[in-house]
């Protein structure tokens, strides 16, 4: 079982993300901030990380850079999300594998997850 870290401090969007990733068959954990993901990381070893974009202490962008100058984690595919558009581009900045823009449809959502694991971080920012 593909095992996910989701991240996003908008606990209702949390909760709907989980649910649909679980019932797709992926192991899910959960963080409300971005305080936590490095030491999760090494925790449970996610196969992929999404990230909110705007998050409270910590910006998705900072965590994403974190881990892809990381030797031992860049290899994990990173996937942010936000409702701005703007942010596409500041995604490269951060060297994320995939950018997804808020609403996300849940349809959508699964198949570009899925996609984003099949390719691993070959994948550049859509």
């Amino acid at each position: 079982m593909k095992k996910i870290l989701l991240v996003d401090d908008d606990m209702d969007l949390l909760s709907m993300l989980k649910n649909v990733l679980k019932s797709n068959g992926y192991s899910v954990t959960t963080l409300a901030d971005g305080t936590a993901v490095l030491r999760t990381i090494n925790y449970i070893t996610p196969d992929i990380i999404i990230l909110d974009i705007h998050m409270p202490p910590t910006d998705g962008r900072e965590i994403c850079r974190q881990i892809k100058n990381a030797p031992e984690l860049r290899h994990i595919p990173v996937v942010l999300y936000s409702a701005l558009p703007e942010d596409k581009e500041a995604v490269k900045n951060c060297k994320a594998d995939y950018f997804l823009q808020k609403p996300l449809s849940t349809s959508a959502f699964i198949e570009e997850i899925r996609e984003v694991m099949k390719q691993g971080v070959e994948q550049s920012p859509k």
